[in-house]
């Protein structure tokens, strides 16, 4: 009946919804026989028919169907873990709404948009395309209903950790206004520069940090973290030569156990990154930094990790 040029057009909303319920009764069947087989092979083969029937149509209309059945194999893809199947669903799910121009982006229901937005985000922190991500977490957390605040934290949860990569802090107003617990002690840890306190909240919400992807990123704001203990120091010394040797019995007094080496090499890898600016005078193990700017804004360092991406 989709197929058919003559049929009306209300049929978009008909196949949309059974692919819903399809995802749904596939979920509700797993759940009730644990340990058997799972329904997941039966689902996609469905939903890719859903597909199917929307690029044979005829009809330019109806093809605005396919970004709600794309929506929905994307929430069964992330749900089972199938991410390298996403990949190819949303070259397909592009060439339709931009490579073609077969269908208008704006013109869709907000809902779908914010959806694929969403799933689009979390590929992209998957594949380690944070400007991307940030861009499509944005964009769904901009037209995503206010009142919908169970979506908007989860837009939210991994909207964060990108703003923190590129080195903007999320208000403690805005983590308690969206019960974002699991982010309010990291937070806390990156700005006092605290890494005993970092390590120990990463390690409090792992599991939910590794079961959504994110686990890798939040490790790379260790530099972040470096960075802002480094600064404490230099403006508790307030002299741009810094005796590193004077920094680990602080990092012991907070639960650190740190070789010389080791934090070196830190520096180092701080300096390189652009993170400090100075120098390591290895024989001396002094941190000579540079008069101008030693430490450069967070803010600027996250746009030069932008212009990277590009």
């Amino acid at each position: 009946m989709f197929e058919m040029l003559s049929e009306e057009y209300w049929l978009k909303d008909v196949l949309r919804i059974l692919c819903v319920n399809v995802r749904l009764a596939g979920r509700q069947s797993d759940r009730k026989e644990k340990g058997g087989e799972s329904t997941y092979g039966k689902v996609q083969d469905l939903l890719i028919l859903g597909t199917k029937n929307t690029q044979v149509s005829r009809a330019m209309e109806k093809k605005e169907a396919a970004i709600g059945v794309f929506n929905q194999m994307f929430k069964v893809y992330f749900e089972y873990n199938a991410l390298n199947l996403c990949k190819s669903l949303f070259k397909s799910a592009e060439t339709a709404v931009y490579g073609r121009g077969i269908l208008d982006f704006n013109s869709l229901p907000l809902a779908q948009q914010v959806t694929y937005k969403f799933f689009l985000g979390r590929m992209a922190i998957f594949e380690e395309k944070y400007k991307t991500a940030e861009q499509a977490l944005e964009f769904a957390l901009s037209k995503c209903i206010v009142s919908h605040t169970k979506n908007r934290r989860s837009i939210l949860f991994y909207l964060i950790p990108i703003k923190l990569y590129f080195g903007k802090y999320p208000s403690e107003a805005l983590l308690r206004e969206h019960n974002l617990l699991e982010y309010q002690g990291i937070v806390r840890a990156l700005r006092s520069g605290n890494p005993l306190m970092f390590r120990n909240e990463l390690q409090r919400y792992q599991v939910s940090f590794l079961s959504k992807g994110l686990y890798l990123l939040l490790e790379q704001l260790k530099a972040t973290l470096y960075r802002n203990m480094l600064f404490t120091c230099y403006k508790i010394l307030a002299n741009n030569k810094m005796n590193l040797k004077s920094i680990l019995p602080a990092l012991l007094a907070t639960g650190n156990s740190m070789e010389l080496g080791e934090l070196e090499c830190i520096v180092c890898n701080l300096i390189q990154k652009g993170f400090v600016k100075g120098y390591v005078s290895h024989k001396e193990a002094y941190l000579v930094m540079s008069k101008s700017e030693p430490f450069p804004k967070l803010s600027v360092i996250g746009d030069r990790r932008r212009s990277k991406e590009q």
